[in-house]
């Protein structure tokens, strides 16, 4: 399965150029230094101001290839040589620090994994309260909800993330030494002193590192370093011109990211950094895509990822009589665990089988008294097989936050429709966001939360959608606030569609809600006018009208911000920058029938189409462009010259490099990649009969 974070971080750093990418590296590492470095090296740096500034511009790893790459004359070579010397030390540290980590997470694995379920059980209670040996680390506890329904692989890429390596495994020696297996205990205890030990040497190799930069400086006095200045100022202005060596180098350094780091503080670092460096715009696309990607993904800020390795399934669509209805339609062809990314649903299957699926209504099925005792917790599903038997499993979509709050699982029940009565069943597993059904009996079934009296609100995962209102006056938008559930979802995009709406590219996961409260949408401009300023959160059916607040401006000519939070609280649950762009429509062009005679050429066609992306669906396009699946024989187009591409040079560059007929094919693959299907089908319609 694709790792979607991984992607992110990926195209960020691919969009560095070379020199920019050496530069991050080298200051991850420095990052990466323990505080009594950080101190040691600023007390030594104290009036060295050249090398101050080369280590500071380039961190000290890169800051050391740059000033042997300037210091080449014969005169500069037996400096030089002690810089390669302590270079060299550094990076076999470097290795050895990489290795030992693997060997952490391999030895944590093991030790977690021959825990019993109860004691493993035990190990995440405990380890939501744990008070770690060294004081000076200020990490809060994780939340226990992150834990509770992890499995082992999950707990250890959560302790890595929220305390890092030496400190993740100073969190386990203390639960499991309250939890009286000592035994265990022994191996993590001489690793862990392996592990600071060896910290201890890559930060001594450094520090050499940046005892021979200042020495080096030192003797060259301040017009040298102005020189290098100049030359490091006109080079950092040049374009980069080797997309493919530095799209390998971005590779390699986000999986020492991922590896060192885990995934959340990764893109944590990675955008500070990126800020550091002066590529504030780079850091923001990248928290936007990776908190677009949490609601695709099934992340919220309090429940971990659910990281099964499973296929994705690419089902046909059955369209309703009248366009509105879709059924799902897809052919397993062997046993193993698949996800459908347009429901969420999973499935666990024994052998082939054909398998149909489409959302129903909870309004048409569950009975009043039912609805009163019950919440819904998800999407309806009616699903049919053509085997029965062949499903071993179905992993049903819920939206509860069970990390937000204390939840007993007790309450949450699968429902079956059948001959109008509705069966009630507990499901075998629960995860974070989905119910494990077992064996299952195939009718409309979904996933009901029973109510209990009790003060504590249940959380809801949610989501907003913006949409540009096309018929309404100047720029009205619509603010949809609703629960993360797919069948609501559609429904909403249909009905916007049908107005001629365009949905307005934001973020759209808030923090946990609660139904029944309401929600205030506020903006720091005077200039907007919001109707009505509270919004109930409810969950009503994908067949009954959904109930949105309406933002109007006259005018978008500066950027502005929208927040969301609970009425007669502070804290806001959902913030987002409107900026002018953003809510520029797309151009509208005349749809071409199938086979009309126009005198139109392919080209033509697809400059119109991709004239009609705005600037953030081009550059969406051009990113899906360089990593497209292609025929045999083909290469991607190159980054480097995609970079600044406007739609015309990128539909030159496309012809230039696939040919008319196989350029054509591939925008529609890639348009079909990004879901801009309108698009897609209207090009292929104007490509006409003739080609495969």
């Amino acid at each position: 399965m694709e790792n979607k974070v991984t992607d992110h971080l990926h195209q960020a750093l691919a969009e560095l150029g070379e020199s920019e990418l050496k530069r991050f590296k080298a200051k991850l590492r420095d990052v990466a230094m323990t505080k009594t470095f950080e101190k040691n090296l600023q007390e030594q740096l104290g009036g060295a101001e050249p090398a101050q500034w080369v280590i500071n511009h380039f961190g000290v790893e890169y800051g050391a290839e740059v000033t042997l790459e300037a210091q080449k004359a014969p005169e500069h070579e037996a400096s030089a040589e002690g810089l390669k010397q302590a270079l060299g030390a550094y990076e076999g540290k470097c290795s050895d620090h990489l290795e030992t980590i693997s060997r952490v997470r391999n030895l944590l694995h093991r030790t977690l994994g021959s825990l019993g379920k109860e004691e493993l059980r035990v190990f995440k209670a405990k380890v939501a309260e744990v008070e770690l040996s060294d004081t000076s680390v200020t990490n809060p506890p994780i939340p226990g909800g992150r834990l509770e329904r992890a499995e082992v692989a999950e707990m250890v890429e959560e302790l890595i993330s929220h305390y890092g390596v030496r400190y993740a495994l100073d969190a386990t020696q203390t639960v499991l030494r309250d939890m009286n297996q000592g035994a265990l205990v022994a191996d993590l205890f001489r690793l862990q002193r392996a592990y600071i030990k060896q910290t201890w040497e890559w930060t001594e190799a450094l520090f050499k590192v940046s005892e021979q930069l200042i020495q080096i400086w030192g003797s060259l006095g301040p017009e040298a370093l102005e020189n290098f200045r100049i030359q490091v100022a006109e080079r950092d202005q040049e374009p980069e011109s080797s997309p493919i060596p530095c799209d390998k180098q971005a590779t390699e350094v986000t999986e020492e990211l991922i590896h060192e780091y885990g995934e959340e503080r990764a893109l944590r670092m990675t955008q500070s950094i990126l800020r550091s460096m002066n590529r504030a715009a780079l850091a923001q696309k990248l928290m936007e895509a990776s908190r677009t990607e949490a609601w695709r993904e099934n992340q919220c800020e309090l429940c971990p990822r659910e990281k099964d390795l499973l296929e994705e399934l690419n089902p046909e669509i059955i369209q309703g009589p009248e366009g509105s209805l879709e059924t799902y339609r897809v052919h397993i062809p062997r046993a193993g665990a698949y996800r459908c990314p347009k429901t969420k649903l999973r499935f666990e299957v024994r052998a082939a089988v054909t398998i149909c699926y489409e959302y129903s209504s909870w309004d048409q099925y569950l009975p009043a008294q039912a609805a009163q005792q019950r919440m819904v917790a998800g999407p309806l599903f009616n699903i049919q097989v053509d085997q029965d038997g062949a499903v071993a499993a179905v992993h049903l979509p819920h939206f509860l936050c069970l990390a937000g709050g204390e939840i007993s699982l007790f309450q949450m029940e699968i429902a079956h429709f059948v001959g109008g009565e509705m069966l009630l069943e507990k499901p075998a597993r629960v995860r974070h966001f989905h119910a494990v059904l077992e064996n299952p009996h195939f009718s409309p079934l979904g996933v009901l939360w029973r109510l209990i009296r009790s003060k504590r609100r249940v959380c809801i995962h949610s989501l907003v959608l913006l949409y540009r209102a096309r018929r309404a006056a100047d720029i009205t938008l619509h603010l949809y606030l609703l629960p993360d559930d797919r069948s609501v979802v559609q429904a909403v995009e249909e009905y916007e569609k049908k107005c001629q709406s365009f949905q307005v590219p934001k973020p759209p996961l808030t923090k946990p809600l609660h139904y029944g409260a309401y929600y205030r949408t506020t903006s720091n401009s005077p200039n907007l006018e919001i109707k009505p300023k509270d919004l109930e959160f409810q969950r009503r059916g994908p067949e009954k009208h959904q109930s949105y607040t309406e933002v109007y401006i006259q005018r978008l000519e500066e950027c502005v911000e929208l927040s969301l939070r609970e009425r007669d609280q502070e804290e806001s649950v959902w913030d987002v920058t409107l900026r002018p762009g953003d809510v520029k429509p797309p151009t509208v062009s005349a749809e071409v029938p199938a086979g009309a005679n126009t005198k139109k050429t392919r080209r033509d066609h697809l400059v119109e189409t991709l004239k009609d992306l705005r600037e953030m669906e081009l550059k969406e396009f051009k990113s899906k462009l360089t990593d497209t699946k292609l025929q045999e024989g083909y290469t991607q187009v190159p980054r480097g010259p995609l970079e600044k591409a406007e739609s015309v040079e990128v539909a030159e560059l496309l012809f230039r490099h696939y040919g008319q007929a196989y350029a054509t094919k591939v925008a529609i693959q890639v348009l079909e990649a990004i879901n801009q299907r309108q698009l897609a089908e209207r090009l292929q319609r104007a490509a006409g009969a003739g080609w495969e």
